[in-house]
């Protein structure tokens, strides 16, 4: 049987964390439903496309590309009404805008972005102009990617120990993007859920002992199991 373990907002996380922004690490502590929040304000149709909102935008997307996406055909189309909503958004966020504006000035002065992992990324220039190759939408992209992928490397690591250390059935088969997955008897389900708790509680001391920095913001996971990914069910304790 198939258990799945699934990062909840794992790049907002990642984007907050590097940012410091006050009021998303505050909302993250508050366990406030982002998702839920941009769906309600901006009248989204459902919590899938209020997920590419927050994912579109933290990577810089333009207020050109939502209008034209038919993903949000059912919200207001227009251009100028999409800049609004940007410029809302960074307006609440604005240490998270800032810390994007940094980003992107280091990568153009530097050709150059180190991240808190110790990951350096070497942007190159156009031959002849002082032009990056790369778009300003994927120099936002690499800081909150890496970083995600770092954490999620570091809970796989922490869970593959746990089921060599306590000689279980379960095998870890693979990370997909920021899930993890494994194949485990139904017998010992119960004490992979407990252990997965264990290493989603630990992740943030992981992070310090591992890289150095302090990683002030909680990590959660949601659990669910099937025979395939098609019938999945999230996992109760009871």
């Amino acid at each position: 049987m198939l258990i799945n373990v699934d990062f909840k907002a794992l790049e907002w996380i990642c984007a907050l964390y590097l940012s410091q922004d006050k009021v998303g690490i505050q909302e993250v502590l508050d366990q406030v439903d982002i998702h839920s929040v941009n769906q309600n304000d901006i009248g989204l149709p459902s919590r899938l496309i209020a997920k590419v909102f927050l994912f579109r935008i933290i990577f810089e997307g333009s207020a050109y590309a939502f209008s034209k996406d038919s993903d949000f055909r059912d919200v207001k189309g227009s251009q100028d009404f999409w800049q609004k909503r940007i410029d809302k958004f960074f307006g609440k966020y604005w240490e998270l805008r800032q810390f994007m504006d940094r980003t992107f000035k280091t990568a153009n002065e530097t050709g150059e972005y180190l991240s808190p992992t110790g990951r350096r990324f070497n942007f190159r220039y156009v031959d002849g102009v002082k032009q990056l190759e790369l778009s300003k939408t994927k120099i936002a992209n690499y800081p909150i990617q890496s970083l995600g992928h770092d954490i999620v490397a570091l809970a796989r690591i922490a869970l593959f120990r746990i089921l060599i250390e306590n000689e279980l059935e379960t095998k870890l088969i693979a990370t997909v993007h920021d899930s993890i997955l494994l194949d485990s008897p139904k017998h010992e389900w119960y004490n992979i859920y407990l252990y997965i708790k264990q290493v989603f509680q630990g992740l943030p001391d992981l992070f310090e002992q591992t890289y150095g920095p302090k990683f002030n913001l909680p990590l959660r996971g949601e659990i669910s199991y099937g025979k395939n990914y098609k019938e999945m069910k999230e996992f109760h304790e009871d």
